[in-house]
């Protein structure tokens, strides 16, 4: 039997510039970073914690992570940081979600129940 092979796909990497806005009770902060459209929206945290300060905890779990703090600060009881890719959660997902380029990432704290 002759089977056909489909060419693999190959990704051109490419760079991306994509911004992260932090909003928080008193006002927001933005950042602006410039990676590769082969890294992860978890790279780009790491990049800013990295290069810019910012200060965010994490728990990974089998099925995604979760933001535990971000700037030390504790999600209360009924909320939890959830990060969006253009108004789309992608929270459990930020290690597997590729960067787009001109996107914009932002972590909010929302409510749960």
């Amino acid at each position: 039997m002759d089977q056909k092979e489909e060419p693999k796909r190959v990704l051109e990497v490419k760079p991306v510039k994509v911004k992260l806005t932090i909003e928080q009770t008193g006002g927001s902060k933005e950042y602006s970073v410039e990676l590769q459209n082969i890294d992860t929206v978890l790279d780009l945290l790491e990049e800013v914690r990295e290069d810019q300060g910012f200060i965010y905890e994490k728990t990974a779990y089998t099925y995604g992570t979760i933001i535990d703090g971000i700037e030390g600060i504790k999600a209360p009881e009924g909320y939890m940081w959830r990060i969006f890719e253009n108004n789309i959660d992608i929270t459990e997902n930020v290690s597997n979600e590729s960067l787009n380029d001109g996107f914009f990432y932002s972590i909010k704290l929302v409510k749960t129940t």
